[in-house]
């Protein structure tokens, strides 16, 4: 380096793109003059430690404005000895419109329908440096050349590894169909850029911005998901189908499966000839509540009939709660059926050997 360096002006006179300019002088002494633009600031670098930091004028470096290298170096010897150190220039405005995009799928099962799916997507974000030596030191430093491509690139791995780790775990929390990502993108973009800043806090760094232009599944797989939801939509129009019949023929999903229990039990052998005609013609009309009406009355015709019975021995006519016959003496002996299915149960049953109700 030559001689006059020792005297030289130190600035950096750079557009508001360039976040970190690396000054080409690197020995000083106490007559050098350093100039920090406004919106910059000027760091003294030497051997992995930031030294002293400078913000926006002209400084003259002095043993009073230099307390770090200072320490560093013991000692000046009399401002004619020179000190070498790097300086670094830092852009603390904001670079924005840095772009980014996922060069691996993010793996994302769909909540809806249970199909994995692949995503992609890409987009925009804004940076800017927030504490100049903690960015020196974590990522300029630990870069032997370096321009400003290689730190933004370093800055869109940092990004991209997040959005990786992050765009599954938005999806899933807010339990997102892969058909309905496009109309969520600004809610999982606030998600993660709010991660983002805690990732870059640790570079000393903030995201300013963070945008999603586009986030989809690969084609085949929004074509299974095309066809899943073509099949849940199937099932959903004949639901609703049966549903509007039901209210409309006036009974519900119990009643129709009560309905089955009755047609069932009009099979049984045991069940009787009284219920098999009624529950043939019932189900063959097709009608609710004329239907469940019927039912009700052979259920009351059941009981009349139980309750009109005769002596088995001599064939008199009975009272209903007659343990014995007045005309012959003999003990009577009635038949029970089941409150549920109607099948005739034997005397002293607990529960119905057809459809298991427990008879009382």
């Amino acid at each position: 380096m030559a001689k006059d360096s020792l005297l030289s002006v130190i600035s950096f006179e750079g557009n508001n793109n360039t976040i970190i300019h690396k000054s080409e002088i690197v020995n000083f002494n106490t007559k050098s003059q350093l100039i920090v633009n406004q919106s910059q600031e000027a760091l003294f670098y030497k051997d992995g430690i930031a030294l002293d930091l400078f913000g926006p004028g002209r400084h003259t470096l002095t043993t009073a404005n230099l307390p770090l290298i200072r320490k560093f170096f013991e000692k000046v010897f009399g401002g004619k000895t020179p000190f070498p150190c790097s300086v670094f220039f830092i852009n603390k405005v904001s670079v924005l419109d840095i772009p980014w995009g996922t060069e691996n799928a993010i793996p994302y099962e769909d909540p809806l329908y249970g199909i994995f799916t692949n995503i992609k997507g890409y987009g925009q974000f804004g940076i800017r440096v927030k504490d100049s030596r903690k960015f020196i030191v974590k990522i300029v430093g630990q870069l032997t050349n370096f321009t400003n491509q290689d730190i933004l690139n370093t800055v869109r791995g940092a990004v991209l590894q997040t959005v990786k780790n992050e765009v599954a775990n938005a999806l899933k929390q807010a339990q997102v169909p892969v058909l309905e990502i496009p109309t969520r993108l600004t809610e999982i973009s606030s998600i993660i850029h709010e991660k983002l800043n805690e990732e870059f806090d640790y570079l000393g760094l903030e995201c300013t911005k963070f945008y999603i232009m586009n986030l989809v599944a690969d084609d085949s797989d929004i074509e299974e998901l095309k066809k899943a939801k073509s099949a849940y939509a199937t099932k959903i129009i004949e639901a609703r189908g049966l549903k509007e019949s039901r209210d409309i023929q006036g009974f519900d999903y119990k009643t129709e499966r009560q309905f089955d229990v009755l047609e069932k039990a009009a099979g049984n052998k045991g069940a009787g000839n009284v219920m098999a005609p009624t529950m043939g013609l019932g189900m063959g009309l097709g009608v609710g509540k004329t239907m469940a009406d019927s039912m009700q009355n052979t259920y009351d015709n059941m009981d009349s009939t139980k309750n009109k019975s005769k002596c088995p021995n001599c064939g008199e006519e009975v009272s209903p709660n007659a343990k014995f016959c007045s005309a012959c003496g003999k003990e009577i002996i009635r038949k029970k059926f089941c409150t549920n299915c109607g099948q005739e149960v034997p005397v002293g049953a607990r529960f119905c050997s057809s459809c298991g109700n427990k008879i009382e």
